[in-house]
């Protein structure tokens, strides 16, 4: 049994296909349409219109293939978007072969054959029309001594007709009745043949889709070890590179259309190029020298990636080397896709890290400033008390005035990070310093300036710093340096005290550790790292020649910045 075909047959015979079809197992699920022709005596159509087809089969939902009996001369085919099946065609010399063998058509060569549908609609075609009557008999005076009418049986009057059409000729007729078996085994060899071929076709196509799967299975086993979107462009290349060995591949990494990097094995790729290409819908596009192509990288979404190959050495096997190119751009989309996702689970992660631990030294800036300042009031007042002196007093509102700022500029950064908004503000380290310092009572001097990225945490950092080198380090005056190469700026807060042991360095910015009589917290120097670090800086500590501590900050620096613009 043939599968859901569509058969198209001229409107001459559409009768007699009509009763086979019926009639025949073979051709239960094969719908038969009848093809109007324009040149009946030349058995000529001049187009078929596949959209009226489909229209006419929109029922039956089944116009996966059709096939075309036409005549020795293919017409032209007009198909349209809506039409989704695909057409074959059965060209043959004479439609008559359908009714008669190959010698009875030799035997009969000198006689005009016509069947009883065909001389039904010439008929009906030239009637009143004595021109086309006049053709008709020109026709056959020039080639045919007589009539061979072939009798199906199908069509009423066909006796009438056909004395009337040889009286209008002037040829005498002979009528021979037709095998309407021998017509059905016809088209079962016709239909056949195409079936065949189709079920070959899908074979073979079947076919080639499984190596397609089995290529890019193989393609997602190589890709999907990878786990940076560089290792998968610079894996793409070289497949490319090895499969077609072109001149030219490039990789350009985009997110949302904005390029992010590209990576190309020779010249770089062709920006204006690969503009107009994601302009358009298109998944590739086909170099106008057909020496190459562009492809779209893409998820469900958007577009991830553009690939250029350019320069194959056989540029007559463009198709087969796309049909490659596309599996290896399909299995890439779903690499690149998951590496991204997996990016940004990594980044999320990262950022609630980074918010967890800067909550965290907020919380703790606030516990040992406010700790530390309310010390100062005590002592202030305790003094004030003793000595009856207005400057402990002043002493004291002051250290209140810090606690309150302290607070206050915490609550800022907290707002921040809990609004996802965790952008930072340039500062100038000469006026930052020197803002600090004045909340001391000891001597400092400070050279240069540079212009960093930062919050309001960073005061906190610095007055720390200073605090340290007072009250442990017992020094009575620092110095400051800034250096801005434009790339880093180094901060060098160097004082004259006590110094620190050799032996407790590397454990002063840990969390709680104490050390001597002045301990306290344990908490300023670790607020110290973790606030550098979350500035992307780093913080340090050595000796201080001739004597006392040295710590050094290093921040990403914007520019340098002249002291005199302070």
């Amino acid at each position: 049994m043939i599968d859901n075909m569509c058969l198209l047959v001229p409107e001459g015979i559409i009768r007699e296909v009509e009763y086979i079809a019926g009639n025949n197992d073979l051709f239960k699920n094969v719908n038969v349409i009848g093809v109007p022709y324009t040149d009946l005596l030349e058995q000529k159509c001049d187009y078929v219109n596949c959209g009226l087809i489909q229209q006419a089969l929109e029922s039956s939902e089944c116009f996966y293939k059709a096939l075309l009996i036409h005549g020795s001369e293919c017409p032209d085919i007009i198909k349209s978007p809506e039409c989704k099946g695909t057409l074959y065609t059965h060209g043959m010399e004479n439609l008559y072969e359908l009714m008669l063998s190959s010698r009875e058509l030799e035997e009969y060569n000198s006689e005009f054959i016509i069947s009883s549908g065909w001389l039904d609609k010439i008929l009906s075609q030239v009637e009143n029309d004595e021109l086309g009557i006049e053709r008709i008999r020109k026709c056959i005076d020039s080639s045919c001594s007589s009539i061979l009418h072939l009798e199906t049986g199908f069509y009423e009057g066909s006796s009438k007709n056909l004395e009337k059409f040889s009286e209008a000729v002037g040829k005498p007729f002979r009528t021979m009745h037709v095998d309407v078996d021998f017509m059905g085994l016809s088209l079962e060899n016709i239909v056949l043949e195409h079936d065949c071929v189709s079920k070959t076709r899908k074979l073979k196509e079947a076919t080639e889709k499984m190596a397609s799967f089995s290529m890019s299975i193989e393609i997602i086993k190589e890709l999907v070890e990878l786990k940076d979107e560089k290792e998968v462009a610079e894996k793409i290349t070289q497949m490319y590179n090895v499969l077609f060995a072109p001149e030219k591949v490039s990789y350009i990494s985009l997110d949302d259309g904005l390029v992010q990097s590209e990576f190309s094995t020779s010249s770089d790729p062709d920006n204006e190029l690969n503009r107009d290409f994601l302009k358009t819908d298109k998944k590739y596009l086909i170099s106008e020298n057909r020496d190459g192509f562009l492809l779209k990288i893409k998820n469900q979404a958007d577009v991830m990636a553009t690939v250029e190959v350019k320069g194959f050495s056989y540029p007559g096997d463009i198709n087969e080397y796309l049909n490659t190119a596309l599996i290896i751009a399909n299995a890439s989309s779903l690499v690149v896709s998951n590496i991204r996702r997996y990016q940004e689970i990594l980044e999320s992660r990262k950022r609630q890290q980074d918010l967890a631990d800067t909550l965290k030294v907020v919380n703790k800036i606030l516990r040992h400033d406010i700790a530390n300042n309310l010390n100062v009031e005590i002592n202030a007042i305790e003094l004030y008390n003793l000595k009856n002196d207005a400057k402990f007093l002043e002493m004291a509102q002051s250290s209140a005035h810090r606690s309150v700022e302290t607070i206050r500029n915490m609550k800022d950064i907290e707002s921040q990070f809990l609004l996802d908004s965790q952008d930072l503000l340039p500062y100038h380290v000469h006026d930052l310093i020197k803002g600090a310092c004045m909340h001391f009572d000891i001597k400092s001097s400070i050279e240069g300036n540079a212009l960093i990225m930062a919050d309001n945490a960073l005061p906190s950092v610095i007055e720390n710093i200073i605090r340290n080198a007072q009250v442990h380090g017992k020094a009575d005056s620092i110095h400051v340096t800034i250096d801005d190469d434009q790339i880093n700026c180094k901060i060098c807060i160097m004082d004259n005290g006590v110094g620190i042991p050799d032996k407790i360095k590397a454990y002063i910015f840990g969390e709680g550790f104490k050390y001597g009589g002045t301990g306290n917290t344990g908490l300023g120097l670790y607020i110290v790292k973790k606030t550098i670090e979350r500035y992307n800086g780093t913080v340090s500590v050595s000796d201080n020649i001739p004597k006392g501590a040295s710590f050094v900050i290093e921040l990403p620096s914007i520019h340098t910045v002249d002291s005199s613009m302070v």
